[in-house]
């Protein structure tokens, strides 16, 4: 690949990001995303803006999955009378293989990452909210290492394009 980033997790913009596949082998979790981007200061984006990426590869290295979480909802009726509710609620660790493999099944979106405290051992800590088959939960994993490796860019991220960027002024 062209263009390689190592432990860069801040300096590449996930939200909507679609992952296309994903595999754990031998401690290692990969994963090939569309539209992430490489932000201005990331390394190896050498463009003023941030960049978008198709066919980015991500590893996390020496990766533990050591939570799934999936989120609380609500439904309501067209009178705002509830309807159905689910607690949040966290996944048994030997549910993590299952609900990763439907996850998969048809589309998975990235919708936020967060990073957590570092663990005792010097590992990074971070919290993947997916929405999936499955429903949207948190993955909070850690690893020693996050590569991103891609090929090419596909022009400006979405938010760097002038119409979006006047709707916040």
């Amino acid at each position: 690949m062209k263009y390689k980033s190592i432990n860069e997790k801040n300096h590449i913009e996930y939200h909507d990001a679609t992952i296309k596949s994903f595999s754990i082998k031998d401690h290692s979790m990969h994963w090939v995303v569309d539209d992430i981007n490489a932000t201005k200061d990331n390394t190896q984006n050498d463009f003023p803006e941030d960049m978008r990426i198709l066919g980015c590869h991500i590893d996390f290295e020496d990766v533990q999955i050591d939570e799934i979480i999936f989120s609380a909802w609500s439904q309501f009726d067209a009178n705002g009378h509830l309807v159905k509710s689910e607690p949040a609620r966290s996944a048994d660790p030997s549910e993590f293989t299952t609900i990763l493999k439907e996850t998969m099944k048809s589309w998975c979106s990235i919708q936020d990452i967060s990073v957590l405290a570092e663990t005792n051992d010097g590992r990074d800590r971070i919290s993947i909210c997916l929405d999936g088959q499955v429903g949207i939960y948190d993955l909070n994993i850690s690893y020693r290492t996050f590569i991103a490796q891609w090929d090419e860019y596909a022009g400006k991220a979405w938010y760097e394009e002038d119409q979006w960027k006047n709707r916040s002024r």
